[in-house]
């Protein structure tokens, strides 16, 4: 059991790297979500450290409608060390009701394809969203955020609204890293 615990945790803390004791906390997510003005290409703006976005910039998710009502999902990055580019595609399901912005992830790059949460906190569909991610391991939690936008950049009033809708999930701006989106050009 423990080493089921271990390879658990090990999973996990590949997909979130901010872990901490206890359950997720209770969070309250978008829950007139419409998938459809959803759609498209958002930059990541900030995000918790994850290690398989490790030496990353320029990183966009492109969300596009299945005819079976989920989402593909193609996460793109550039590496900082050596400029070459990198996606990885995935497909999001709706966790419970349609209207309600809870969907679970899986990415086809993954060894073992165990659905991740994604949780929409917040969305202006314009400008702004708030995505979160936690999964409850034994007596811990791993979390990741990702503040995104529809442009490389986010202006301070949309930034201090993607900070007060983690205030209201008393979810911590302090493990927030940059996201750098300036000379996105890769050489692939």
């Amino acid at each position: 059991m423990i080493q089921v615990g271990i390879l658990f945790l090990t999973y996990t803390g590949a997909l979130a790297q901010v872990i901490d004791i206890g359950h997720c906390p209770k969070v309250t997510v978008v829950d007139d979500f419409d998938v459809t003005k959803y759609e498209g290409l958002w930059y990541e703006i900030k995000k918790y450290y994850a290690i398989f976005e490790k030496d990353g910039q320029c990183i966009t998710a492109n969300y596009t409608l299945n005819a079976d009502g989920t989402l593909k999902v193609v996460n793109s990055q550039i590496s900082s060390q050596n400029g070459q580019s990198s996606s990885a595609q995935g497909t999001a399901k709706f966790v419970g009701s349609k209207t309600e912005g809870k969907l679970s992830v899986v990415f086809q790059s993954t060894i073992i394809q165990i659905p991740g949460p994604y949780w929409i906190l917040y969305t202006d569909y314009d400008t702004l969203a708030v995505v979160y991610s936690c999964v409850d391991a034994f007596f811990s939690h791993a979390t990741n955020v990702w503040i995104l936008a529809r442009a490389p950049k986010l202006s301070d009033e949309d930034l201090a609204t993607a900070y007060t809708a983690l205030e209201d999930n008393n979810l911590s701006k302090g493990p927030l890293q940059d996201t750098v989106q300036t000379n996105c050009k890769s050489k692939a």
